[in-house]
């Protein structure tokens, strides 16, 4: 509990958009700004027709806000839709490990189950961890509760680049890879004996 209540305080004090970060914009009246924008090491956006905005220090929830509010300089009357998107690991126990490139506003279990094709029959989700910078930010308990409840990525505090390592079952990966060897022997001597 007190490691996500720091992660929630370092989040209001530095925002939580960042470099790595991406940033899906539509803005009715004027179709060229509508495109996704990366984040720059700055922590900005370079939008044409609009020029370079700062998101450093800002909440994702405050996004769409402060876009609407630098947009009605350049546009009359705008209706913004901004979509922050991030791009996280996913690892472990699941079907397809990888990176993937997310909506903050998405549940961890959808998360899971939509990009990494779910959970594998080996997954123990009390051996799950969430790791930032190789260091572990939220372990065990707090990763399963969050998964239970089907939090969000932003409801997490998670971050660009940050991991969610899904946790096997001891012992269950050493089963699978001595089943898989010895199927490949098994057909290998099938294979062999019709020769």
């Amino acid at each position: 509990r007190q490691a996500e209540a720091a992660m929630i305080r370092k989040r209001l004090n530095e925002g939580d958009i960042f470099a790595g970060d991406v940033v899906m914009l539509q803005v009715s009246g004027d179709s060229r700004m509508d495109n996704s924008y990366a984040v720059t090491p700055e922590r900005t956006i370079q939008v044409p027709g609009a020029g370079e905005i700062s998101v450093a220090g800002l909440l994702r929830s405050e996004l769409e806000d402060r876009l609407t509010e630098v947009m009605g300089r350049f546009v009359r009357n705008p209706t913004v839709r901004a979509e922050p998107l991030m791009r996280m690991q996913i690892s472990g126990a699941v079907g397809r490990p990888g990176f993937y490139t997310v909506p903050a506003s998405m549940p961890i279990p959808d998360l899971l189950m939509q990009f990494a094709n779910g959970p594998t029959q080996q997954s123990d989700m009390r051996r799950s961890k969430i790791r930032r910078g190789g260091q572990e930010i939220l372990s065990g308990a707090a990763v399963e509760e969050a998964i239970r409840l089907a939090r969000s990525i932003d409801a997490m505090s998670l971050q660009a680049g940050d991991e969610i390592f899904v946790g096997e079952r001891p012992g269950s990966g050493r089963v699978t890879r001595i089943l898989a060897g010895v199927g490949t022997v098994v057909s290998l001597i099938f294979l062999f004996s019709r020769f």
